[in-house]
Formats: structure tokens, C-alpha cells, sequence
């Protein structure tokens, strides 16, 4: 089975939709190889030495798709514009649903060896919402 993520947005406007892209790589998702600590609490004891603790943590991830179409494209536009958005994945037989991703603020269509019908997505996105173990 390919390795799939599937977007599930409401486009400004429109109803609910879905959309699925194949991806080529994923870094963070799957497996714990990307992430920020958070919150960094910092402890000061009485005789002046101190300690950062964190309580949680949140996945980043890096993600590349394989070649897409101007409507894979499209839907992926509205998926950032979508304060409710979610992806379903199916990478490297794991599958996990409903996953809140913030995508970066900057996005820019690659293509490969500059061949304009060929474009995919090269992306970094942060997870929503705070964990406290890995799924």
C-alpha cells in the first residue's frame, strides 16, 4: 500500500472536504525523530542552581509529497486556510487519524527537475496540540 495522507478541510465557504496526497518522505510523524519540549518550566532552588523540566511535547514533522495535480494543489491551499484542519496518514503501515497540524506560514510548489507538470510539496508543520507520549 502507498503511503497517503489525507487532508480534511472546509474550504472558505464550501462544505466539508477531504483530499489524498501520496507522500515520497516523512520525518517526525511516525517516529519520534522530530520535536519541541514544552512548556519549559524553569526551577530555581534556594542555593542558586537551576533546572528546566518539561511536561510535554510537540511533534514536528517534514513531509514531501510525490508529483501532484492543480486540484491536489488547490486542496492543499484550503487545508492551510482551514483553522479545523486535520489529516488522516497511512505512512510505513501506521495509521493514525485526526491529527492537528499547523503548517509553516511560507509554502512554495517545487517541481522536479524544473518541469512545471511535475510539482509536489516539500513542507514542515508543527502538531496542535501538546502530548505527553508518543502514539
Amino acid at each position: 500500500m502507498a503511503d497517503t495522507i489525507t487532508l480534511n478541510f472546509t474550504p472558505i465557504g464550501g462544505a466539508a472536504s477531504t483530499s489524498i496526497l501520496p507522500v515520497l518522505m516523512e520525518k517526525g510523524l511516525t517516529r519520534a525523530e522530530k520535536y519541541s519540549m514544552y512548556p519549559p518550566i524553569v526551577n530555581q532552588a534556594l542555593d542558586g542552581e537551576t533546572k528546566t523540566q518539561f511536561k510535554a511535547f510537540i511533534r514536528n514533522c517534514d513531509l514531501r509529497t510525490d508529483s501532484l495535480t492543480a486540484q491536489q494543489l488547490k486542496d492543499w491551499l484550503n487545508w492551510c486556510l482551514d483553522n479545523d484542519r486535520t489529516i488522516d496518514y497511512t505512512i510505513d503501515g501506521v495509521t493514525e487519524t485526526g491529527i492537528s497540524l499547523i503548517p509553516d506560514t511560507e509554502q512554495e510548489v517545487v517541481w522536479y527537475d524544473d518541469f512545471k507538470e511535475t510539482p509536489y510539496l516539500e513542507v514542515n508543520m508543527n502538531e496542535g496540540v501538546a502530548r505527553t507520549s508518543f502514539p
